[in-house]
C-alpha cells in the first residue's frame, strides 16, 4: 500500500500535468482529491488543495490557499502561482506580483522571462530591458539565448517605433493589456500568445489557437467597446484584436518554458 506522503504526492504532479494542459477535472475527482488533500497539515497538502481547486475551476478559491506562500521562500509555490495567473489571465494580480516574485527569487530563469513577458505587454520599455537582461544572464547557449535576444531586439525595435510615432502613450498600452487580459478571462483555458505586429502593420495582436472565427468576432467586439467607451484611449491609434492562430505560424519563437 502506498504511504499517504506518497499518495499526496502523485496527486499534485498529476494536478500539475493537469493545470499546464489547460485540462479540468469532473466533481467527482475534486471532492476524492479535496478530502485527500485536507488529510494532512504539510505544506504540501496545503498547495494540493489549491491547485486543486484551481484545476477544478474555483480559481480565485485556489490562488487565495496559495498565495500566502509564494514570498516565504519556495521558488516552487511562486512558479506555480504565476504561472496559474498566466494560464487564467489574472492581469491585475500578475501586475502585482510578477515583478516583484522575480525581483525575490532572481535566479529563477521562468520568472525572469514571465516578467519581461508581462513588461514587453505592458510596453514598459524600462522594465523589458531589467528582466531580459536577467533572463539572458541566466540562460546557457543550448538554452535559446541567442534566440532570447532576437526577440528581445525585435520586441525593443517594434515598441520604440510605436511610441516614437506617438501611436499610443505607455499608460494606453497598459490599458490594452488589461482589456485583452479582462476579455480572456472570460473564455478559461484558451492557448494564446501575445505579440506586437511589426513592419508597416504596428498593432496590439492576441493570437489564439484553436478557437471558433465566431468566437473570435465576438472576442474584438468586446474589445472595441471597452476601448470605445474608455475616454482615455481617445487618442490611441495603436489598433488591438483579437486573432486566429495559425498552425503553421512561423513568428516569434523564443519561450521560456
Amino acid at each position: 500500500m502506498e504511504s499517504p506522503q506518497h499518495s499526496i504526492d502523485e496527486a499534485l504532479k498529476d494536478l500539475i500535468e493537469k493545470l499546464n494542459k489547460k485540462q479540468s477535472i469532473n466533481d467527482f475527482e475534486y471532492f476524492r482529491l479535496l478530502q485527500q488533500a485536507k488529510k494532512g497539515n504539510a505544506l504540501i497538502n496545503t498547495l494540493t488543495e489549491g491547485v486543486v481547486n484551481i484545476v477544478y475551476g474555483k480559481i480565485d478559491d485556489g490562488l487565495s490557499i496559495i498565495k500566502p506562500y509564494i514570498f516565504a521562500g519556495d521558488l516552487y509555490y511562486a512558479t506555480l502561482y504565476s504561472q496559474s495567473l498566466f494560464a487564467f489571465h489574472k492581469a491585475e494580480e500578475l501586475l502585482n506580483v510578477i515583478f516583484k516574485l522575480s525581483d525575490q527569487y532572481n535566479s529563477s530563469k521562468l520568472l525572469s522571462f514571465q516578467a519581461y513577458s508581462v513588461a514587453t505587454n505592458i510596453g514598459n520599455i524600462e522594465l523589458m530591458d531589467k528582466y531580459m537582461d536577467r533572463h539572458l544572464s541566466l540562460l546557457s547557449q543550448d538554452e535559446g539565448k541567442d534566440d532570447a535576444l532576437t526577440l528581445a531586439e525585435s520586441h525593443d525595435r517594434d515598441i520604440h517605433k510605436i511610441y516614437e510615432m506617438n501611436l499610443c502613450s505607455q499608460e494606453q498600452f497598459k490599458r490594452l493589456f488589461l482589456y485583452t487580459e479582462g476579455i480572456l478571462n472570460t473564455y478559461p483555458r484558451m492557448p494564446t500568445k501575445h505579440a506586437i505586429c511589426s513592419d508597416d502593420d504596428l498593432g496590439y495582436l492576441v493570437e489564439l489557437e484553436g478557437v471558433a472565427s465566431k468566437v473570435i468576432v465576438e472576442m474584438n467586439n468586446l474589445l472595441a467597446e471597452k476601448v470605445c467607451s474608455d475616454e482615455e484611449m481617445d487618442s490611441c491609434e495603436l489598433i488591438a484584436r483579437f486573432a486566429y492562430l495559425a498552425p503553421n505560424w512561423k513568428g516569434q519563437f523564443y519561450a521560456y518554458n
